[in-house]
């Protein structure tokens, strides 16, 4: 399944709706309203993620928020299975859009990542 149709599903968006009204609006946590382009769902058909992970072989970080309501969080795990070297952290609380805090988390990960890849020296 590509993509788009992954996101479409688990929102159980209405294609047709969608691509009339030429994009969605869905909300976070904070009460962010995102707009999404109908554009996106054409281009993510384009990709198969599932694919694309069986070639990557180099080290891989995969950063997800558990409370994630745009992209769930099922989708990073499966990912994380089928890359061949990849790391899989979750930001307990953290939606789709991270507050100040989850985003020094993030960074966090992604320095212990690249250093301990030999990816960056301190």
């Amino acid at each position: 399944m590509n993509q788009g149709d992954i996101i479409a599903n688990f929102h159980k968006l209405d294609i047709k709706f969608w691509k009339s009204n030429k994009s969605i609006e869905w909300h976070n946590k904070l009460g962010a309203i995102s707009k999404l382009n109908y554009k996106f769902y054409e281009d993510a058909q384009l990709f198969d993620a599932n694919i694309i992970a069986n070639k990557i072989t180099a080290p891989t970080l995969i950063v997800h928020g558990d409370n994630d309501n745009f992209v769930p969080l099922s989708g990073s795990k499966t990912l994380a299975v089928k890359l061949k070297n990849n790391t899989l952290k979750v930001l307990i609380g953290a939606d789709h859009l991270y507050t100040d805090k989850e985003t020094e988390e993030m960074m966090r990960y992604m320095t212990e990542f690249l250093v301990s890849n030999n990816l960056l020296t301190k």
